[in-house]
């Protein structure tokens, strides 16, 4: 996992670092290419189920979520660096994470809120997709969370405990931690909250409030931090500029003020990221779109595609029922009547068959077609006769061979002499016995 996603840190800083290729192509290109106008981005129904797991957060914390996901690859790094130092002592890894220089939101939520940081890089691309939507469309995205605020209020599950402070003016929802300096992170379900009707059992209790963050343990009281949690209009709801930094926000007898002629506390995209991040919508929209129709195309051919049983071969199926009829004969001792039976004699039955017509030879060609069969009758025995001759020559050569031998003058034997038969030395020759 940690493997992962430090791969997905190097691409997207190889991709930040070089400049995204569409932010370099035009306006009017990157509208033929896609076929999608510039103004049909996120609908609102898109925006709520993008932003429905953190609607219910606490203002201040749910501004750090949404401005963090504009930077997904600095989430990850963080992460992966909140995991690789856990054990250590907290003080140390605190310090380090303020120096590695990442945007704010980020090192504030690797700080006080590690756990909601880790969801988030969990499901990168829902975090990326979140941030998309802020750079591009970041008065949408807050319009959209104040309905599923109004969803959750009349269907119960939105209501003030002594953990959330639940107020509405204005046609707007603000919700803030009871006690500032207490924050804690809800965990719902999404379509229990929002679509489950007002009467309910299940709705009360569908809002879980377990984990808390103790800020005073985090940030010292003197940090510029301490103070930013327990803020109602950082927000930005009713057109007001998004606070996301704790600059120029400070406690008053309790309250916390905004310095309103300090602008460094204020959020609001370039329009250079909100022109990139507007593209890039629009190219993630059109490869949506390819990959359903492509889905949809494949799942019409499946069920109109219909496999053609196999061509069974006519031996093989007359095999099949011969041996089948031969079986049964054997076991029921009767007779297969589909075979003929055979007739005694000699005497061939005429064939059902159509005769054949023989066509009679017109008038003058009897003669001359017999006159060139006759000559087709020679012309084969001659050429049936020569091989004859051939064989009967060459067994006569080893009779001639055999006979000259015979008629040559045999040797005459030579004349014996005399052998004394007297002597030891001749008693076994055969002359002697």
């Amino acid at each position: 996992m940690q493997f992962s996603k430090f791969l997905v840190v190097t691409i997207l800083s190889c991709i930040f670092a070089t400049g995204s290729p569409v932010a370099q192509t035009s306006d009017t290109l990157v509208e033929t290419e896609l076929g999608i106008n510039e103004e049909a981005l996120l609908s609102s129904a898109e925006l709520e189920d993008l932003v429905a797991p953190i609607a219910l957060y606490p203002d201040t914390l749910l501004i750090q979520v949404l401005v963090a996901a504009t930077v997904p690859f600095e989430v990850l790094q963080a992460d992966i660096f909140i995991t690789t130092y856990e054990s250590d002592d907290p003080e140390f890894w605190q310090q380090e994470i303020e120096d590695q220089g990442w945007d704010p939101s980020v090192t504030v939520l690797a700080t006080g809120f590690p756990t909601v940081l880790s969801r988030m890089a969990d499901d990168i691309e829902w975090t990326e997709a979140v941030g998309l939507a802020m750079l591009a469309q970041d008065d949408d995205i807050m319009s959209a969370i104040q309905r599923l605020r109004d969803q959750a209020i009349n269907s119960g599950a939105l209501l003030s405990n002594d953990k959330l402070t639940v107020s509405s003016k204005d046609d707007v929802v603000v919700i803030t931690p009871t006690e500032p300096n207490v924050i804690y992170v809800p965990s719902y379900d999404p379509v229990v909250v929002y679509r489950r009707p007002a009467n309910d059992v299940f709705v009360k209790s569908a809002i879980i409030l377990s984990t808390a963050i103790l800020i005073d343990n985090i940030f010292d009281k003197r940090h510029r931090w301490n103070g930013y949690w327990g803020c109602r209009n950082c927000a930005g709801w009713g057109g007001r500029p998004i606070h996301a930094r704790p600059n120029a926000i400070y406690k008053n007898n309790g309250d916390v003020i905004i310095n309103k002629n300090n602008n460094n506390s204020v959020w609001k995209p370039t329009k250079g990221q909100n022109k990139v991040a507007r593209k890039k919508i629009l190219k993630r929209k059109a490869r949506a779109a390819k990959a359903k129709n492509k889905a949809q195309k494949a799942s019409v051919n499946k069920r109109t595609k219909i496999k053609k049983p196999k061509a069974i071969n006519a031996k093989t199926r007359n095999s099949n029922t011969g041996n089948l009829r031969k079986k049964l004969s054997t076991q029921t001792g009767s007779r297969d009547i589909s075979k003929k039976k055979k007739k005694s004699g000699n005497a061939q039955q005429p064939s059902n068959s159509k005769k054949t017509k023989i066509k009679k030879p017109a008038q003058g060609q009897g003669q001359a077609t017999g006159r060139a069969q006759q000559q087709l009758k020679k012309k084969k025995a001659v050429k049936r006769a020569q091989p004859q001759k051939k064989k009967a020559v060459k067994r006569a050569q080893p009779q001639k061979k055999k006979a000259v031998k015979r008629a040559q003058p045999q040797k005459k034997p030579k004349k014996s002499r005399n052998i004394d038969c007297s002597k030891k030395k001749n008693k076994n020759k055969p002359q002697c016995q």
